[in-house]
């Protein structure tokens, strides 16, 4: 049932007041419509993938920068070790791409381990450990990127034994993946990568208390794609597209 007059059936202001009220509703509400499926589509335009394949990684980026701890000094003529307490972290160092390590376990540091740290066995270049915890919790690390990324990925492992590694990232996104290889028991580390349409500053590792994170190497860039508002805008303007032709049909009827 109709709630107001067509401006073909009126021909008085009244009429023609009601008519244009007419119109507009048909056309508030398609625009309505168009605004509130656009924005509930919205989240599902913004993702994180996870990679582990590193050559997936390095051909779904571009502008990739590089890093590892084969330049950070260590402390002793033997070159056995580097230590970087918390909250300082490891930064400033040439190699590490502006990108700093920090770790809040209680009492806990940040190190470097040279290569074969602990024998034929262990990691042959050098690498990112933690070392001196005291707490109980979980042994953790909060890597910090110069800038907001769309794409992260890191060599990492743990050092005594196999175990699962929880990821997270400042866009919200986590998941726990398991690790099969413990670097000091004749393992090595392996590739992890996370491609997302929403930019991230900070990525942490967790892994379970006394097992200790390593980290071989990182990388990080851009994840090329349409960005996360390019979709949504297309979105709104198809559907107010096809309102205002709705509207133009209504209006000469």
């Amino acid at each position: 049932m109709r709630t107001c007059l067509s401006l073909a059936a009126t021909k008085g202001a009244v009429g023609e007041f009601r008519g244009r009220s007419c119109i507009k509703m048909k056309l508030i509400a398609p625009l309505a419509a168009a605004f509130g499926f656009a924005v509930a589509s919205g989240s599902a335009l913004a993702q994180t993938t996870v990679v582990t394949s590193q050559a997936e990684f390095q051909a779904a980026t571009t502008g990739l920068l590089t890093g590892n701890f084969a330049s950070v000094p260590t402390p002793n003529g033997g070159g056995t070790w580097g230590g970087y307490p918390a909250p300082a972290g490891l930064s400033g160092y040439p190699g590490l791409q502006g990108v700093t390590f920090n770790t809040t376990n209680p009492g806990g540091a940040v190190n470097v381990n040279t290569a074969n740290f602990y024998g034929p066995t262990d990691l042959g270049v050098p690498y990112l450990v933690d070392s001196v915890y005291t707490g109980t919790g979980t042994d953790n690390l909060t890597i910090t990127l110069p800038s907001a990324q769309t794409a992260f990925g890191l060599d990492f492992g743990t050092l005594f034994s196999s175990t699962t590694a929880t990821f997270g990232l400042s866009n919200g996104f986590s998941t726990s993946v398991s690790n099969t290889s413990a670097s000091a028991n004749g393992g090595g580390t392996e590739f992890i990568g996370f491609l997302s349409t929403t930019p991230f500053t900070t990525i942490t590792l967790d892994v379970p208390y006394g097992q200790s994170w390593v980290v071989q190497d990182f990388a990080y860039g851009a994840a090329p794609g349409p960005a996360p508002g390019a979709g949504l805008l297309g979105l709104v303007a198809l559907l107010l597209g096809g309102a205002m032709v709705r509207a133009r049909g209504l209006s000469t009827r």
